[in-house]
Parts: C-alpha cells; sequence; structure tokens
C-alpha cells in the first residue's frame, strides 16, 4: 500500500505550434493528487491493483484564486502478469482500466450545470491500456525499465458536451493513445537508489457528437487535435526498512502539443499543461 501526492504547477501553455507560451497578468495553474495505491502479490506470477486519486486543481492570479476543486479522480484499476521469473531480463503484461468516477459535470451540486467556475476532475469517459513491462539488469548497480503500449479510449455521453436545440447531453470521442516510458535505475546500495527517465505519448484527435438519429449511434465533428507529449523526471527511492520506502520525483514537461482545447476544464489526462512536477509517497508493505 501506498500514499502519497503530486503537484503540478504552470504559468504557461502549449500552442497550436509546440511553442510555450507564458499566460497573461500573473496567472498559474496547478493540478494535484494525493492517491491511495493498493497492490497485491497474488502469486509470483499475478499482481492485482487498485489506484484510488483525489484531485486538487485551480488556477490563480497572484496568489488568489480564480478557480478552485477538489473531488475524487478517475480510478485504475489492472492485473500485471510475469509469465516467467527470472533474475537479470524481466518480462510482464499489464492491462489497466480507467473508470469515470471523478466530477465530469460542471457545477458545485446536482442540478449546478450551468455553474462553471469549476474544473473537472475525471473525462466521464472509460480507457482500457494494454502494456509491455520490461526490466534489464545492466551490471551490478543499473538496471533498464521499460513501458510500452497503447490506451483504447471509449466514445461516451460526457456532462461537459451539450447538444445545443436537442434534448440531452452530447458525445464525446478522445481518441486513443500510444505510451512509451524509459527508467534508467542506479542502485549503489541495498536502501538507496536513483533513476532518471522520461515518458512519450501521441494522441489522436478528438471528436464531439450528438446522439444522431438513433439512441446507439452518433453525429461526429472533429473537436481538437491529439498531438505528442513528452516529459523528463528524476526520482529517488530510500528504503528505511524492510517493510517501508519513501519515494520523491520531480518532472518536467520538455516538449507537447496545443494544451488549450480542454484547459478550461481543467482535465490535465486530455491537455497536459507545461509545467513541474513533485511527487512524495510512502510505501509499506506486508
Amino acid at each position: 500500500m501506498s500514499l502519497g501526492a503530486e503537484t503540478k504547477l504552470s504559468g504557461s501553455y502549449w500552442d497550436g505550434q509546440g511553442e510555450e507560451r507564458a499566460w497573461d497578468d500573473q496567472v498559474r495553474w496547478s493540478y494535484s493528487q494525493a492517491w491511495l495505491k493498493l497492490e497485491q502479490g497474488f502469486s509470483a506470477h499475478l499482481k492485482p491493483y487498485l489506484h484510488i486519486p483525489v484531485v486538487m486543481s485551480g488556477v490563480y492570479r497572484d496568489g488568489t484564486p480564480l478557480v478552485r476543486t477538489s473531488a475524487l479522480g478517475d480510478v485504475h484499476s489492472g492485473l500485471v502478469f510475469q509469465p516467467w521469473l527470472a533474475r537479470r531480463q524481466k518480462v510482464a503484461i499489464q492491462v489497466d482500466l480507467k473508470s469515470p468516477t471523478g466530477v465530469e459535470w460542471p457545477g458545485e451540486s446536482i442540478g449546478g450545470g450551468a455553474n462553471v467556475q469549476n474544473f473537472l476532475t475525471g473525462t466521464g469517459t472509460t480507457n482500457l491500456g494494454a502494456f509491455v513491462l520490461g526490466h534489464a539488469l545492466l551490471g551490478d548497480i543499473t538496471r533498464l525499465e521499460a513501458r510500452v503500449g497503447g490506451v483504447l479510449k471509449f466514445p461516451g455521453i460526457v456532462g461537459y458536451v451539450l447538444e445545443e436545440g436537442g434534448f440531452g447531453n452530447g458525445w464525446l470521442d478522445p481518441g486513443d493513445e500510444l505510451l512509451g516510458e524509459l527508467n534508467l535505475v542506479f542502485q549503489p546500495t541495498d536502501k538507496l537508489s536513483a533513476s532518471v527517465g522520461s515518458t512519450y505519448s501521441v494522441r489522436t484527435s478528438y471528436w464531439m457528437g450528438t446522439s444522431g438519429e438513433s439512441l446507439w449511434g452518433a453525429s461526429w465533428e472533429w473537436l481538437a487535435d491529439g498531438g505528442s507529449f513528452l516529459d523528463g523526471e528524476l526520482g529517488l527511492t530510500w528504503d528505511f526498512g524492510s517493510r517501508w520506502s519513501l519515494e520523491g520525483c520531480v518532472g518536467r514537461s520538455i516538449r507537447g502539443s496545443d494544451s488549450r482545447p480542454f484547459a478550461a476544464l481543467g482535465l490535465e489526462e486530455f491537455s497536459p499543461q507545461p509545467g513541474i512536477t513533485g511527487a512524495l509517497g510512502v510505501v509499506g508493505r506486508w
């Protein structure tokens, strides 16, 4: 089980050409998560997990909040399966399900959909990801870790797309995503390790639509390009007992595509803002 928190601070955005531009009037944007992660060593080959986040996000001008929201985010659950056991080279398969448990309706209460002074903490859509995980020892104190795969993002009716002149809410197709992670880990002692890594993602276009002529179909129109994003990260882990670890990391956005389409909703999953991220967590094992 692990408990932790991470915060991303930004004073800029990616424009349509992928250039980083500063916000005006001393505007600062923040996106934070406090999370609970549960992982069960069901067997030597299989590990189910559950990740529950609470999202806190907002926009500030000169330290004064203009928009601020705290609520449950979208929960991730899944399985990691290791087909065979090895010491120096390891391969595993991960299946990840993201459920739409976060707040997807603008407003502070049920029936408050017209109140847009709140950010959203969930996309309202379901994701299903499949990844291959690799782990290879490069020497006595160095190892290479990789995670490569794709995410299917299923279309759905969401609270923040309205059908004008129709009978209800509209549809959002969030496109799909290819994702790659690479980490180089140095472990000079049994209790201390450091890492340097990067994450690269490519997303397809976003589409919005109305219900169309039937309940099961939708008429779609293009909303925004998905683009690509690259982040870098430095991490440090200290094992201060046989059952406890302290983990910390700092990350920085390196390049990205237009981050404005969903910025007004605070949806970091769809429109990652450029900035610096810091995280700290405590892991307990039993």
